[in-house]
């Protein structure tokens, strides 16, 4: 029998082993979630602060951007994994027995995010000790999103999507590269030829200065589908608005122009159009 389709059960509440909370940050800083000193400094502290008892930890920084942590408490465990992209975290908090206080840690790491808020999208008991099999068939986490893809490429897909909208923002980039007309002519050049995609006009850059900041305006045309960039020069910053008319992997995108212009980092927005 389906778990859905269980309406009520027989039997004594069950005893759970576990806890494991699953947490949504979001709106959080980008700079913390791509550090993973500070990252595993704020769960060490998280973890004292709950009452845990640290065992160990060990943090990752992924190339070009992102971190997954981990700390190993007594009560079980505290994870975490980065998207600074979309500043975004995805916090587990597993612990066994009643010593340790979720909440604290939950509250405690919203701040050291700096997120808008948590989301507690489960709250799930494991390790059902019973022998009623209904009973360790119950779903037992909140928020169940089941219906969800973790694809854009599904998502596009499933809904029939006509056009796919990427705005990428590049922070800190390289001086040199973005002053030089050569290298964002070549630049321009090789994301069309990754993107598959035949461009249907000269590439148009014009200088610009809104708000006494001195920057470049660039539009790139293939056919239906374009490239926009803004290049400001005060922050060494590049802004780019891509509009395409099939699908490419935006992620994809973004991380072949973070490479190119040497950025430490890069902040992404997808919207899908019908």
């Amino acid at each position: 029998m389906h778990p859905q389709n269980i309406k009520s059960v027989a039997g004594p509440i069950p005893l759970a082993l576990s806890r494991h909370l699953m947490v949504e940050y979001y709106d959080c800083s980008p700079t913390v979630l791509n550090d993973a000193i500070v990252l595993k400094n704020s769960f060490l502290a998280a973890a004292e602060h709950s009452s845990a008892t640290v065992i160990d930890s060990s943090f990752r920084h992924f190339d070009p951007q992102g971190v997954s942590g981990f700390v190993v408490i007594s009560e079980s465990h505290f994870s975490i994994h980065t998207w600074p992209e979309y500043r975004y975290a995805a916090v587990d908090i597993f612990t066994c027995g009643e010593t340790v206080d979720c909440q604290k840690a939950i509250d405690f790491l919203n701040d050291a995010l700096c997120s808008s808020g948590p989301i507690i999208s489960g709250d799930a008991r494991r390790g059902i000790v019973t022998d009623n099999a209904l009973q360790r068939a119950i779903k037992t986490g909140q928020g169940y999103q089941g219906d969800a893809e973790i694809s854009w490429g599904l998502v596009f897909d499933e809904t029939k999507a006509r056009a796919l909208h990427m705005l990428i923002d590049l922070k800190a980039c390289d001086v040199e590269t973005i002053r030089n007309m050569h290298e964002l002519k070549v630049f321009f050049n090789n994301l069309c030829a990754f993107m598959e995609m035949s461009q249907s006009s000269e590439l148009d850059i014009s200088k610009m200065d809104v708000d006494n900041e001195p920057g470049l305006d660039i539009l790139q045309r293939m056919g239906a589908s374009s490239i926009a960039a803004q290049i400001i020069y005060s922050t060494n910053s590049i802004y780019f608005n891509i509009s395409v008319c099939r699908y490419i992997d935006p992620r994809s995108i973004a991380e072949f122009t973070m490479a190119f212009f040497n950025s430490d980092q890069y902040q992404l927005q997808v919207a899908l159009r019908y």
